[in-house]
C-alpha cells in the first residue's frame, strides 16, 4: 500500500495503485475556527448528545447565533 497523499478537492484520481483519502471537516472543526459564535460552540461542547453529534459526520444543519446575540439574552441558553 503507498502512503501518497491526495490534495483535497483534487478532482483527478490517483494514480494507479494509491488509495484515495478525504477527510471531510465535522461541524466541530468548523465551529472551532469561526471565533463569532465560540460561545455558542463552548455551550455545545457541555451537552454530550449534540458534542458527540457535531463531532461525527452525520448529515445536519446548524443554526448557529453570534457571540454578540448569545451576549443579548436575558440568560445563559
Amino acid at each position: 500500500m503507498s502512503t501518497d497523499q491526495v490534495v483535497l478537492g483534487n478532482p483527478v484520481d490517483p494514480p494507479s495503485g494509491t488509495m484515495r483519502t478525504t477527510v471531510l471537516p465535522t461541524l466541530s472543526d468548523i465551529l472551532t475556527v469561526q471565533s463569532k459564535v465560540s460561545i455558542f460552540h463552548s455551550y455545545l461542547r457541555e451537552l454530550r448528545e449534540v458534542h458527540e453529534r457535531i463531532q461525527s459526520n452525520a448529515n445536519s444543519t446548524l443554526l448557529a447565533p453570534t457571540n454578540k446575540a448569545v451576549m443579548a439574552l436575558p440568560r445563559k441558553p
